[in-house]
């Protein structure tokens, strides 16, 4: 495995409060994730890790959700379609996890893991970022 992917994940700041924070826990997940994946594969370290990162992963979603709505973006309907296909994702790769009751994890995956975080926070959370400080709710909670 690529060692530049369990050295520590970067998250892009958004200046956004409970934005950067969820996405400082979700990089921590990911990176604990891989390097569980990385140093032993064992499949209950690496379910327990991976269940750890889509409880953050989907609170996190939830939390922006109701933040959009509250705060009335207008991408809010494509950017909810973005969080439904990362978790029709997710959960294809926990059902895998599961049905090979090991990792069975390819390179591949851990580099969709790595970067699916920072895909997402670029393509989608930078611009909803910016709508909120552009009305003033960058600082409000979600």
């Amino acid at each position: 495995m690529d060692a530049a992917l369990t050295a520590g994940l970067e998250c892009p700041i958004l200046g956004v409060g409970f934005m950067d924070k969820d996405h400082r826990d979700m990089a921590t997940a990911t990176t604990r994730l891989l390097a569980v994946i990385a140093v032993d594969g064992d499949v209950t370290a690496v379910n327990e890790a991976f269940v750890d990162l889509v409880s953050l992963t989907l609170t996190h979603f939830d939390r922006e959700e109701r933040s959009m709505v509250k705060n009335a973006y207008p991408e809010y309907g494509p950017h909810r379609t973005e969080h439904a296909r990362l978790i029709e994702q997710i959960s294809f790769i926990a059902d895998r996890i599961k049905a090979e009751n090991n990792c069975g994890l390819s390179e591949d995956f851990t580099h969709f893991l790595h970067d699916w975080l920072i895909d997402h926070i670029e393509n989608y959370d930078k611009s909803y970022a910016h709508y909120l400080r552009e009305v003033g709710a960058a600082a409000l909670p979600p």
